[in-house]
């Protein structure tokens, strides 16, 4: 948003942002953010979107909304010469294009170029008569299919590059067809010259855009099952051998790879990876999808040991998301929490080991909020003991340091300040903050700064006023110091 108003000071900016039906919720934020900035800035935004998406900026002053409408015949036929071109286009069959693709361009596009590859004017009819208006998107697909296996070699070109997904680079391209580069780039040049494909930049560091979904779809669809799942099977291979940087900041794209392959182990693992990143990068919601994603592929798998303990980080992950997209006291957190805690108490039955100890501590405290939230002292004090207790029995530096500033909150709103102090600065003593911030994609929180924020309230509550003023100035300065000026407010 910053670097908008930054260039809209230094010239009026235009905005497209294109096919909003598929952004994720991280971006469809940006954007909202954007749209309620825009009165007081030198900025034109045309966001295009199909009619099944409601946009959360709608009814607004400053917004307009226009509905782009089929093409009327005389549109249709203007944009069927502008394909043909000096090509002769009997006039029954120019008035049979109009009539059967209703109004849609792309249909009117694909139509129109069916027809001129067609060997002769009764080939053309009849790929203009097999298009029934009623049956507009079998009938696209049915068009397509026919130019791509026009294209011959190139149609594998495709079909590999359809796998990959709607836009994909030269290089990761290469390294799955396994054939000269003198022929992939003779194969990309005529899926580009057929329009079904757009090309960026210069091979071998170029990527493609396929023209249209429905294009992509079209190629995809032509592979066997077999065949589909070894080709995936391939792109993850490449992506994990040669594409090492991708794979690590972008783990979902390996996941989405190894679950249509039939790798689903090892494609659950990947979209926790993915939660988790995501859940680091403030992308709550996006996380709650990649975690739940994980969830349902432990559960198409019949139960081992390997998989119980992913489960268990899947479900606590689900939950940390919960936490911070729902609010701690949600039932849909409160049911993450549980069956996290459920899934733990199964693994300890069965004489398991959980690889990370974290993630008990992680339950312990989804059930410690609500009730310190709900001022259940009582609740919360035994929760905190408990955490703590737990802590110390496994000599465990960062859990004693949260242990220690639970029950010193604790101890504080039910009234014994002095108590509270004395754990609140052993949570002080323990923390570390390079060790340590980290944790708050655990415990939505960087314990440093909310530790630093109730010392005071204790001191001032003991009747040291100066003091606690100086340590709310030291906590201000620490919170704006780790960029967790938000914890200021909890």
């Amino acid at each position: 948003m910053v670097q908008v108003v930054t260039l809209s000071h230094q010239n009026p900016v235009l905005i497209i942002f294109e096919d909003a039906q598929w952004a994720d919720p991280t971006s469809i934020e940006l954007f909202s953010h954007i749209v309620d900035g825009l009165p007081t800035l030198r900025v034109l935004l045309v966001i295009t979107f199909r009619p099944e998406f409601q946009p959360p900026w709608l009814g607004r002053p400053h917004v307009t909304a226009l509905t782009i409408n089929r093409l009327a015949a005389r549109q249709a036929g203007a944009m069927i010469d502008h394909i043909v071109g000096d090509e002769p286009l009997p006039a029954s069959i120019r008035k049979d294009i109009i009539e059967r693709t209703d109004g849609i361009p792309l249909f009117i596009e694909e139509m129109t170029k069916a027809v001129l590859e067609a060997d002769n004017q009764s080939a053309a009819e009849r790929t203009v008569a097999a298009a029934p208006p009623p049956a507009v998107p079998a009938s696209l697909h049915a068009s397509l299919m026919a130019r791509l296996d026009r294209l011959g070699s190139a149609k594998e070109v495709a079909q590999i590059g359809a796998a990959i997904g709607r836009d994909f680079s030269h290089e990761l391209l290469a390294a799955v067809v396994r054939q000269p580069e003198s022929e992939l780039r003779l194969a990309l040049d005529r899926l580009i010259e057929a329009g079904l494909l757009y090309r960026q930049g210069v091979p071998p560091h170029a990527t493609y855009l396929f023209k249209h979904a429905l294009v992509q779809d079209a190629s995809y669809g032509t592979l066997l099952r077999e065949h589909r799942r070894a080709l995936h099977a391939s792109i993850a291979e490449a992506l994990e051998s040669r594409f090492t940087e991708i794979t690590s900041t972008r783990p979902e794209l390996l996941a989405r790879q190894c679950a249509d392959a039939g790798l689903i182990e090892k494609a659950a693992g990947l979209w926790g990876k993915a939660g988790q990143r995501s859940l680091e990068r403030s992308a709550v919601v996006e996380a709650v999808a990649l975690f739940t994603r994980g969830l349902d592929q432990v559960a198409s798998l019949p139960a081992t040991p390997a998989l119980r303990r992913e489960q268990v980080k899947l479900q606590v992950g689900l939950a940390n998301s919960l936490y911070h997209s729902k609010g701690i006291a949600a039932a849909e957190t409160i049911s993450a929490f549980n069956q996290a805690r459920v899934m733990i108490q199964e693994v300890e039955s069965l004489g398991e080991h959980i690889e990370d100890p974290l993630l008990l501590y992680s339950v312990l405290y989804g059930f410690f909020i609500p009730k310190f939230m709900n001022f259940d002292g009582d609740a919360a004090s035994a929760l905190a003991r408990q955490f703590l207790e737990l802590a110390e029995q496994q000599n465990a530096t960062a859990p004693i340091m949260i242990g220690h500033r639970l029950l010193g909150n604790t101890l504080l709103v039910i009234g014994d300040a002095a108590e509270a102090l004395l754990h609140l600065d052993r949570a002080w003593a323990l923390y570390d903050p390079a060790a340590h911030r980290p944790l708050v994609t655990r415990f939505g929180h960087d314990v440093g700064v909310v530790t630093w924020t109730f010392r005071p309230l204790a001191l001032w509550l003991l009747g040291y006023p100066k003091t606690a003023l100086e340590e709310t100035e030291r906590a201000i300065t620490a919170a704006r110091e780790t960029d967790s000026a938000v914890e200021m407010r909890r």
